[in-house]
């Protein structure tokens, strides 16, 4: 039965039987009759095949919410044993989007991996949207992010705190603008945290440019509150998905754009832009590790979240 639960739920998370099977190492018909097993067990259709892409049937939503609890409880105990007998392995999931994947975990895994080699880390890119459901749905054991999420359903532990900075095509400076600009060395030697250099007023660039995330981004929110503040109307020549996208276009001359410190400390300076200094009540923001409260953590992640802060505390 419980093997049958397994080969449900793949179905259920990858949409479809061809994706599923394939993720299961099975023959599409092996996988196919393990299902049907399940649905003469429980007497009713789970899923509703004559749907594209595949959908759980009433009987169906019922089945899968009762096998991802009885999968979770598990886990669980699997994780209770493991933290009894202080043994840290298994497998730990972390999520994060394209800027932590890329430039802030990975620096950091080799010295969790040495102080723990049997643990087996995953990380998983994707959009904010998508690493919510899948820490909901217990896909994910932790996520690193930079927004706000429920405190009802899920636990914050702050990892570090990064500032969005204004990144302006060297073309676009101005006299006016001269005296608040920053370079890409001023940003890496942190020059831009010091009280003493000034903030760019945004109504001094009102003519500017801009290459905006699309909404419901982090960046994008506090883009948009700082332009409130000031009561400015952006000119918005683009709506991207990432920021890193917007520093390629920004660097291309196509715009400004509202880039954090992290992804600047880890670019290559072209000298394609110049850097301004953004108010902090809106743009310094906490980078946290998340993980759902009523979910056991498993000393693994525990260990990881702390070897993760301690390191970036000394780097």
């Amino acid at each position: 039965m419980f093997r049958e639960m397994e080969y449900v739920l793949a179905v259920y998370r990858e949409r479809g039987f061809s994706k599923a099977a394939r993720k299961m190492y099975l023959s599409q018909p092996a996988l196919s009759a393990m299902v049907k097993r399940a649905e003469e067990r429980v007497g009713g259709a789970i899923f509703d095949r004559a749907k594209t892409p595949i959908e759980l049937t009433e009987i169906g939503r019922e089945y899968v919410r009762i096998a991802l609890e009885m999968s979770r409880a598990e886990e669980a105990f699997q994780q209770y044993v493991s933290d009894i007998n202080h043994c840290l392995k298994g497998t730990l999931a972390v999520g994060g989007t394209m800027l932590f994947m890329s430039f802030i975990l990975p620096p950091l895994l080799s010295a969790f991996s040495e102080k723990h080699p049997n643990v087996e880390v995953r990380l998983h890119e994707t959009h904010t949207a998508l690493l919510y459901q899948e820490l909901s749905d217990g896909d994910l054991d932790l996520i690193v992010e930079n927004s706000a999420m429920n405190p009802e359903i899920f636990e914050e532990k702050p990892f570090m705190t990064e500032r969005l900075i204004l990144g302006v095509p060297a073309k676009d400076v101005t006299s006016e603008t001269e005296k608040y600009v920053l370079t890409a060395s001023d940003i890496v030697s942190g020059k831009h945290l010091q009280n003493t250099h000034p903030i760019l007023p945004l109504k001094s660039v009102k003519e500017q440019e801009y290459l905006l995330l699309k909404e419901g981004n982090d960046t994008r929110t506090r883009a948009d509150k700082l332009f409130e503040s000031e009561r400015v109307r952006p000119k918005v020549r683009l709506l991207v998905d990432q920021q890193i996208m917007a520093y390629h276009l920004a660097c291309a001359g196509m715009g400004a754009a509202f880039l954090s410190d992290t992804l600047i400390e880890h670019m290559p300076d072209t000298n394609a832009l110049r850097f301004f200094k953004l108010d902090p009540a809106f743009s310094e923001r906490r980078i946290s590790f998340f993980y759902k409260k009523k979910r056991m953590l498993s000393s693994a992640a525990r260990a990881f979240m702390d070897t993760m802060i301690e390191f970036a505390k000394e780097t």
